[in-house]
C-alpha cells in the first residue's frame, strides 16, 4: 500500500518551530499511527535563518534571507526554529514507531555558489556545477540553483548531500521542483542507493510530468501528478482527472501521488 504521513506545510507553511514539531509528533503517534500513518515530514524552509517579528516565532519574511549550511554547502537545520538540530525530533519519531522526513529543493544552495564552497570529496566547487540560467531555475523558490548534470562533480554533489541527509536520521525525502528534471531525479536515486539506507523518495511538483521519463520516475517511490491541492471543488476535480490519466502506471514500491489532503 502507499506510504502515508503528515506534512507540516498545510498548517505551518515553512515556519515550523521545534516545540510545535514535537507536539505534532506525539499527536500523530496517538491519532494517526493507528490508521497506518507513518511518516512525519517537515516541509520547505527548515534550514532558513528567518528574521522574526519581535517577541514572536512568526517570520518577518516569506523566504529566509539567510540559510544555514555546513562547510560543503549542505543544508543544516535552522538555529532559529531547530536550536537542538533534528536529533530530538528524529529520536522521538523513532521512539514512537514513526519515520522522519524532510523537504528538499532541487539543486545546490545559492549561498554555496556565492561562497564557492567545495563539493565534498572532490576538487570541484559549487560554481563548477551550478546552472545559473534563469530558465532552468525554480521560479517560486530561490534557495537553490539547478545542477548541470553534465559537469564533473555534479553527481558527487548529490552523493554528498544525500549522505549528509541520511546521517541526520532522515527516512524520507520530499524532493521539490525536480519532476521536470529527470536527470536530477536519476542523480538523487543513485545517491540514495549509495547510502545503503532505505530512504523513501517522493517527487514533486506534478504540474509538468513527462510520461517518457516514467522509467526514471519509477526508481523513486512516489510521483506527484497534480498541482498543489486545496480544499475546493476545482482541486478535487483536477485530482480525479489526474488519477484517471495515470492509473495503471503504479508498480510495487512506486505510487502515483495526488499531493496532500487538505483537512479542516
Amino acid at each position: 500500500t502507499p506510504p502515508m504521513g503528515w506534512n507540516s506545510f498545510d498548517s505551518y507553511l515553512t515556519y515550523l518551530p521545534e516545540q510545535a514539531a514535537l507536539q505534532n509528533i506525539d499527536a500523530m503517534a496517538a491519532k494517526l499511527k493507528p490508521h497506518g500513518y507513518q511518516y512525519f515530514v517537515i516541509d520547505n524552509g527548515w534550514f532558513g535563518e528567518y528574521q522574526l517579528r519581535p517577541g514572536t516565532l512568526y517570520p518577518a519574511e516569506k523566504q529566509a534571507s539567510d540559510v544555514r549550511l555546513n562547510q560543503y554547502g549542505q543544508f543544516l537545520p535552522s538555529k532559529v526554529y531547530f536550536p537542538h538540530g533534528f536529533k530530538p525530533l528524529v529520536d522521538r519519531c523513532h521512539e514512537l514507531g514513526l519515520k522522519f522526513g524532510v523537504h528538499l529543493m532541487r539543486g545546490i544552495p545559492r549561498k554555496a555558489y556565492q561562497l564557492n564552497l567545495p563539493i565534498e570529496g572532490t576538487s570541484f566547487t559549487a560554481r563548477d556545477i551550478a546552472d545559473t540560467n534563469r530558465a532552468d531555475n525554480c521560479p517560486w523558490c530561490t534557495y537553490c540553483y539547478a545542477v548541470d548534470m553534465s559537469k564533473p562533480g555534479a553527481q558527487q554533489w548529490y552523493d554528498g548531500l544525500i549522505k549528509h541527509i541520511a546521517n541526520l536520521g532522515v527516512d524520507m525525502i520530499k524532493y521539490d521542483d525536480i519532476v521536470p528534471h529527470p536527470d536530477e531525479v536519476a542523480a538523487v536515486v543513485k545517491a540514495i542507493a549509495k547510502t545503503g539506507k532505505p530512504i523513501l523518495l517522493s517527487l514533486s511538483p506534478g504540474n509538468t510530468v513527462n510520461p517518457d521519463a516514467l522509467n526514471i520516475f519509477r526508481q523513486a517511490n512516489m510521483l506527484r501528478v497534480t498541482h498543489d491541492i486545496w480544499d475546493n471543488q476545482k482541486s478535487i476535480d483536477s485530482t480525479f482527472a489526474a488519477w484517471r490519466k495515470w492509473q495503471g502506471k503504479e508498480r510495487p514500491g512506486f505510487w502515483i501521488d495526488m499531493d496532500m489532503i487538505q483537512i479542516g
